[in-house]
This record gives C-alpha cells, sequence and structure tokens, in this order.
C-alpha cells in the first residue's frame, strides 16, 4: 500500500500542468499516429475525463522522474511495451492503430481472413470495381445504377474511365448540389425552422439559406474549399456571386467584405451562436469543430495559450476544472466578439462591441497568437485555418464519412493519403472525391 503513495503524490502535483501540455508533447512523440496526424490528439487518450485519469494515464504518470514537461516523453516511451487497458494489444500498438490505449472497449479488431468459397459477385477484401460503381452512384447521384448501366460498365473496355465519367456528371446534378450537400452542411450550419427564413417566422433575425448556397457552391464545380473560410462574397437565389453589404429587410449579409470569413462570419452563423454574448465562445467552438474537426467540449485540439484564460468577462473560467479548455477556447473567441449577434444590427462588425482592453488579449489560431484583435482576429484566424493540415483533413474525413461512415483503423491510411492530396488538387473537393472512389475503403466490399 505504501508503494502506492508516491504515484498518488505524483499524480496530485502534474495535476494541473499535465492537461495542458499533455497533447502538443503526446504528438511530437508520435507524429504518425492517426490521432495526431493533422490533428492535435484528444485528452481522451489519458483521461475518463478532465481531471480524472485512465490506465493508460496512470501508467504514464507512474514513470514521470521529475518536471511534466521534460521527463513525459521518456515515460511514453517507458510504457509502450504494456497493455495499460488490458485488452490484449500494446499501447504503443494502440496508438499507431488509432484506438485508445486507455480504453479496453477501444480496441481494433483485424476483419477475419476470407473462408470458403470464391464471391462470384465480389472481390471480398480487394478493390471490385462493379461494387465502387454502385456506391458510387447512390452516394452521388441518389439512386443505384440501372441492369442497362451495369451491363455497359461490364461491357466497357475502361471500366475505371467510365465510373469516372459518369462521377463527374453525378457532381453536376440537383441531388448532389441540391440535397446530398445540403445534407452535408447541415451540422455547420444548424439551421432551426423557427428561425430565419421566412418573414413570417418566430424571430426572423437572418436568413440560413445563403449559408447553404455558399457552402455548395464553394464545394462543387472544382472551386477551392478553403473559401469555406476565406470567402467574402455571397450567393443569392440565383447563383450569382455577389460582393458587398447585401440588404434585404431582416435578412441579407450586413458584414462588410473585408471582415468575412467564410462560413464562419455568416449572419446566421453569428446570430445563432453569438446571440448576447460579450465573448461568444459558442461562435469559436463551432467553427473550430465545423471547420477543422476540433471539439473543444470532448478535450480535443488544446493547444493552449500562455497567460490565459484572462476571464475578461468574470465567468470564472479560471477555475481549474474550466482553466484547461478556456485556455485554447477564449483566445479563439476574442475575434468573434466583435461581431454583433442580436443585441443590435444582426451580424455586423462593431469595433467598440467588446467592453475589454484590446491591449490585454491575444486572440489565436492554434498555437499561432494574432496581434491587433480589433481588426484582424476572425480573418487571420480564417486564413491561418484554412492552409492548416487540422482543416485539409477535416474536409476529407467529412467528404469520406458522408460516403462510408466513420473510417476504420485500417482505412487511416487512405484518409492520410486524400487529405495529403489537396493541395496537389488545388483544395478541389471535385478532385477529392474523385481520388475517394478510387481508395480501398470506398471500393473494397
Amino acid at each position: 500500500m505504501r508503494a502506492l503513495f508516491p504515484v498518488l503524490a505524483l499524480l496530485l502535483a502534474t495535476a494541473a500542468s499535465a492537461r495542458p501540455e499533455g497533447p502538443r508533447l503526446f504528438c511530437q512523440t508520435y507524429p504518425d499516429a492517426p490521432a495526431c496526424a493533422g490533428n492535435v490528439v484528444s485528452c481522451e487518450q489519458c483521461h475518463t475525463s478532465v481531471p480524472e485519469w485512465n490506465p493508460y494515464g496512470i501508467a504514464v504518470l507512474s514513470n514521470l522522474t521529475g518536471p511534466f514537461e521534460s521527463s513525459v516523453v521518456d515515460a511514453l516511451a517507458a510504457v509502450e511495451t504494456g497493455d495499460a487497458d488490458g485488452d490484449g494489444v500494446t499501447n504503443l500498438e494502440e496508438i499507431m492503430l488509432g484506438t485508445w490505449a486507455g480504453n479496453a472497449d477501444s480496441v481494433y479488431v483485424a476483419p477475419p481472413a476470407p473462408t470458403g468459397d470464391d464471391n462470384p459477385r465480389y472481390d471480398v477484401g480487394g478493390y471490385d470495381l462493379p461494387f465502387a460503381y454502385k456506391r458510387m452512384k447512390i452516394t452521388y447521384c441518389g439512386a443505384s445504377p440501372t441492369y442497362d448501366e451495369m451491363q455497359a460498365l461490364t461491357a466497357a473496355g475502361d471500366p475505371g474511365t467510365l465510373l469516372h465519367d459518369e462521377l463527374t456528371a453525378c457532381l453536376q446534378t440537383s441531388y448532389w448540389r441540391d440535397e446530398a450537400l445540403q445534407r452535408l452542411a447541415d451540422k455547420r450550419i444548424r439551421p432551426l425552422a423557427a428561425v430565419g427564413t421566412d418573414p413570417g417566422s418566430v424571430i426572423p433575425l437572418a436568413d440560413y439559406r445563403w449559408d447553404y448556397r455558399l457552402f455548395s457552391y464553394i464545394m462543387t464545380d472544382g472551386r477551392d474549399v478553403r473559401d469555406l473560410l476565406l470567402a467574402d462574397y455571397h450567393v443569392d437565389e440565383s447563383g450569382n456571386v455577389v460582393t458587398g453589404v447585401i440588404n434585404d429587410g431582416d435578412f441579407g449579409q450586413p458584414l462588410e467584405p473585408q471582415y468575412r470569413a467564410g462560413m464562419i462570419t455568416t449572419q446566421w452563423f453569428i446570430m445563432i451562436h453569438t446571440m448576447f454574448s460579450e465573448l461568444p465562445r459558442t461562435t469559436a467552438a463551432q467553427a473550430y469543430r465545423a471547420y477543422l474537426g476540433l471539439d473543444i467540449a470532448r478535450s480535443q485540439g488544446l493547444l493552449p495559450v500562455p497567460g490565459e484564460p484572462v476571464d475578461v468577462d468574470n465567468a470564472g473560467v479560471t477555475e481549474q476544472t474550466c482553466a484547461n479548455c478556456h485556455s485554447t477556447l477564449d483566445p479563439l473567441a476574442y475575434g468573434f466578439a466583435y461581431y454583433e449577434g442580436i443585441d443590435g444590427p444582426t451580424g455586423e462588425f462593431r469595433p467598440n462591441r467588446p467592453s475589454w482592453n484590446d491591449d490585454t488579449i491575444v486572440a489565436a489560431f492554434m498555437d499561432t497568437p494574432l496581434a491587433n484583435v480589433s481588426s484582424a482576429g476572425v480573418t487571420d484566424w480564417a486564413s491561418n485555418a484554412a492552409e492548416s493540415d487540422a482543416f485539409k483533413r477535416n474536409v476529407a474525413k467529412m467528404l469520406m464519412e458522408q460516403a462510408i461512415g466513420d473510417a476504420s483503423p485500417y482505412e487511416q491510411t487512405d484518409l492520410l493519403a486524400l487529405w495529403q492530396s489537396m493541395e496537389d488538387d488545388g483544395y478541389s473537393a471535385d478532385a477529392l472525391i474523385h481520388r475517394l472512389v478510387d481508395t480501398n475503403a470506398f471500393g473494397a466490399p
């Protein structure tokens, strides 16, 4: 029993300091781990919930030989061959597979080897082009292929070319542009039937149809998907690009173009997330989650800014249980404070909106501080974010999940290759989809 005392003392001594730097140091140690590729590992790797530690976190802490920051790398190495959660897979194997080393319910089970007679219909375990063709037609055209289409595929001299030609046609259909892409956008736009869209609605303060049109426009015709965070334009009901301030009674886009950052500064986005908040943490958190794939509520993407949180609005966020997340969240939120929610002209940029002094705060993107918050906070945030691996990974993951669901551990290689190809393809969603349908993740039954 006495042997536990040093471990308990170490847990108490490192509880405050370990959490903020833990994800960064973990990914510096394992940069090729799926949880770190274009991402920052979630605190779930070592915690059941902050500040509670899971078996893997306890194993790491018990191997510290000094201050957390200077000894954690050696501690991580010391527990690699162990099996903290007792699921029969070593800690290092779980890390490199993308499962959680401290959670016995998170374990990779390889697909069983095929047995019995050959399957006459599918190339089980390999890329099956007829299967990929069917999945492509359902996903991007919204209907299964006809008998005649399947016969034409079988008779084609180059069926792969035929598949891609028809995929190109599918990506031009109204199904893809007006239905499938809008469903993909739903959780990023978060429409509410009682708010917006209709002058007779309960609270007609913004119109989310502008958001859907902008999303679909950017994600089609080979356009640069970075405009999800960079666009200083909008798209009207006729499909025309519109710049400048757009006034239409309670609806429109009143924000001046120089303050726009694509989908995260539309009138709807600011209204629904900021509302009356002086420091719009919800707005920043949704931007981080929807377009970088990092959910601060799940302890993802935590890269704290030194000296934060300042607690400019007296919300009590400096308490130990809050400070871990808010040292990342608050600096992300500062720039959004200058965009009016619903206590005034909805969606407008107002330099004097916050009550605090700009000199006391630093806005940030990930671990890169941004100066001069009031004039450049959100637009600089978006410019940095659009060039990040996190953004590329999130776009690829978004399209992959739409087609096949969550990527399993053995499909992580395909996901990695997809998002790393985006720069070469000019950040085109169409090009990414063409690459996606050629992956085993898409085409293997």
